[in-house]
């Protein structure tokens, strides 16, 4: 039985490139980490936006020859989506409209450059169960120990005329 080949140091093709030190970011690593906005605590079912961007820090090239190919989204090990994206015409910039069903430690995004290989960055994030009371919503009342939110109307009176 032969042992597995061991990574090769150097080859950004082998594996998934994570940056070495996160408070001292090399130009490679500052073009290719695909950075992560998210909230840090979100609620169980609810639908939040996650931004990901490859190349926030420091531009990464956007040409024929040398571009981000596609951006992926997982929670924990669950994979959640994914963007191809074309050179030139679309910019390494995504936003995903998630929900989370279960707890999970941290989302991670991955993107790859056909150049650079692919690359990996990860946000902690805490899923909060729905019976806890929504923080965004201010209380205007209290019944037999039961909150009652107040509800913003969307709807505009017509005009009279």
């Amino acid at each position: 039985m032969s042992t597995p080949p061991a990574l090769c140091f150097g080859d950004l093709f082998v594996g998934v490139n994570e940056a070495a030190d996160a408070n001292n970011l090399s130009d490679l690593e500052k073009k290719h980490i695909p950075f992560i906005e998210a909230r840090e605590r979100v609620r169980k079912g609810e639908c939040f936006e996650v931004r990901v961007q490859v190349g926030k820090l420091l531009e990464h090239p956007n040409e024929y020859r040398h571009f981000i190919q596609f951006v992926e989204l997982y929670a924990d090990k669950t994979f959640l989506a994914r963007v191809d994206l074309t050179a030139v015409r679309v910019c390494p910039k995504v936003v995903f409209c998630i929900s989370l069903q279960h707890p999970v430690k941290e989302l991670r995004a991955y993107g790859n450059c056909n150049l650079h290989g692919t690359w990996m960055d990860r946000k902690p994030i805490a899923v909060i169960d729905n019976m806890l009371p929504r923080q965004d919503v201010p209380v205007v009342q209290k019944q037999v120990g039961v909150e009652i939110p107040r509800r913003k109307e969307s709807f505009h009176e017509p005009n009279s005329a």
